[in-house]
Order: structure tokens, then sequence, then C-alpha cells
């Protein structure tokens, strides 16, 4: 049973090593409310400078900018990504029909 731990205690390093610096295990998660979602990623391990986009969900737009299409995390080494300072979504169909009404 100890023999066994201590085996799998080193298959979890030689895992950690063969990653750590070169990958992203899977991309941040935005806080709920700001109602984002990474957009193309395959569920595979992102490498290191690789972006992960995030758009609005459900048609809404970034509420600091409606132009913007998607916000960028980088993966960087040792599992960690460079986070944005995230914008939150708002929902558009108001906004557009206060323009339309003037």
């Amino acid at each position: 049973m100890q023999a066994n731990l201590l085996l799998l205690i080193d298959n979890l390093q030689i895992i950690k090593e063969y990653f750590s610096g070169t990958h992203c295990l899977a991309p941040p998660t935005p806080q709920e409310d700001l109602q984002l979602e990474p957009v193309g990623w395959d569920g595979e391990v992102i490498d290191v400078g690789e972006k992960i986009q995030y758009q609005c969900k459900n048609g809404m737009k970034f509420e600091q900018d409606f132009d913007m299409i998607v916000q960028e995390a980088t993966c960087k080494s040792g599992y960690e990504f460079d986070e944005p300072e995230w914008s939150k979504c708002v929902e558009s169909k108001h906004m557009s029909s206060l323009l339309n009404d003037h």
C-alpha cells in the first residue's frame, strides 16, 4: 500500500515537472456575474504564451466599450495566466432602444 502511494506521488511529480513552465491546464474562470465565457478552448492544455479569448454571453456587450469583442488571458509559466482587468457584460437591448428614441 505504501509503495503504491509513493509511486503515485512520484508520478504526480513527473507530471508536474513536465507541464511546469510549459503549459497551463485550464483557462481562468472570471466571476459568474461578469457574464464572460471562453471562446474556442478545446479542453487541451494551453501552451505558455497562448491566449484564451473571452466573449460576453448571450449577445451581451462589454459595459465599458460596446465595440469591444473579446478580452484575452495569456498563459504564462507555472500554470498561471496573465489576466486582464475583467470587464462586465451587460444587456445591450436597452441601450439600443434608448439610442433609437432620440
